[in-house]
């Protein structure tokens, strides 16, 4: 609970620092990944820039973690409405967790309009996607699936 509202969030413990690739932070080795969620009613309590540093904190004190351990993606999207999928095949394994909202800035490039978000705003809009392998990628491959990845979500966009 953070100001008497309930928020959640996915951590995910890959056991040791292993290299990732991130919109949040860039590339770097970490122990920890995570999406959280921000309830709207946060956002239209004034919740911008000024403040989101602190509110981070606060999160990351919830979670008995240290910001310099996690890639943290953040969302208006309940965690409750997270998707999950799994592969494995001859040993390489991959998961994905996807949340999306996309009323807001989670639009198509050139074509659709952006809006400004927060509080008396927009609604904050985003498509966050965590891909998980075991396989060990190279600096190079990190950044085509994050290509891959932004390919498709504009495709489904599209649709």
């Amino acid at each position: 609970m953070i100001d008497d509202q309930e928020v959640k969030t996915l951590l995910v413990d890959f056991g040791e620092e292993r290299p990732m690739l991130s919109t949040a932070c860039g590339y770097k080795r970490l122990r920890y990944a995570a999406n959280h969620y921000i309830p709207s009613v946060l956002w239209e309590q004034g919740l911008d820039h000024n403040h989101f540093d602190e509110y981070l904190t606060r999160v990351f004190d919830s979670i008995h973690q240290d910001q310099k351990n996690v890639a943290m993606l953040v969302t208006a999207v309940d965690m409750d409405n997270l998707a999950y999928r799994y592969a494995n095949y001859r040993g390489l394994m991959i998961g994905c967790f996807a949340t999306a909202g996309v009323k807001g800035n989670a639009m198509r490039m050139g074509v659709d309009k952006a809006q400004v978000e927060g509080p008396g705003l927009s609604p904050p809009g985003t498509i966050n996607v965590m891909l998980l392998t075991n396989a060990n990628l190279s600096d190079g491959a990190m950044a085509m699936a994050l290509i891959n990845i932004t390919e498709a979500k504009a495709g489904v966009l599209q649709t």
